[in-house]
C-alpha cells in the first residue's frame, strides 16, 4: 500500500537517480498550505506537491496547472519518467501516490472537491451512472 505519510517521487533530467520526498510532520506541512479547506484536503500528497513545490518553489500557480501550461499529466509512471529522460522540453517528473479510499471518504465527508488530476479512476464508464453503497463506519 505504500507509505502512510504524504510523499512523492521525483526524477530530474540528467540525474541517474530517483528521489523520494516524505513528509515528516503532516500537520506542519498541511499548515503551510494557505487554504480554508480541511486538514484532510491540505494533507493530500497532490495538494502538498501542488502548493509547496510547484507553486511556492517553481512559481507554477493554479491557473497554469489548470491550463497544463508548464505541467503535463500522465497516467503511467514509466511514461512520465521516459518523457524526462528523453531529449525534450521536460525537466522533472513528479510521481504521487494514488488517493486512498479513506482519504476520499474524509474529503468528501467534508463536502470538498479534490485538486485537479488527483482522482483518476480507470477504466472510465462509457455512459451512464454507477452507484455503489459504501458502508464505511
Amino acid at each position: 500500500e505504500g507509505l502512510t505519510k504524504p510523499c512523492f517521487g521525483a526524477a530530474a533530467k540528467g540525474a541517474n537517480a530517483h528521489y523520494l520526498f516524505v513528509t515528516r510532520d503532516v500537520k506542519a506541512a498541511a499548515a503551510q498550505v494557505k487554504d480554508k479547506r480541511s486538514e484532510d484536503w491540505r494533507s493530500l500528497d497532490v495538494c502538498l506537491l501542488h502548493t509547496l513545490i510547484l507553486e511556492k518553489l517553481l512559481g507554477i500557480g493554479p491557473e497554469q496547472l489548470a491550463a497544463e501550461k508548464n505541467v503535463h499529466f500522465y497516467r503511467s509512471a514509466d511514461e512520465t519518467i521516459d518523457h524526462v529522460r528523453a531529449t525534450g522540453p521536460y525537466q522533472v517528473a513528479f510521481l504521487v501516490n494514488p488517493v486512498r479510499m479513506e482519504q476520499i471518504y474524509k474529503v468528501v465527508k467534508n463536502g470538498e472537491k479534490f485538486p485537479q488530476k488527483s482522482t483518476d479512476f480507470y477504466p472510465k464508464l462509457l455512459t451512464g451512472l454507477l452507484l455503489c453503497k459504501l458502508n464505511v463506519s
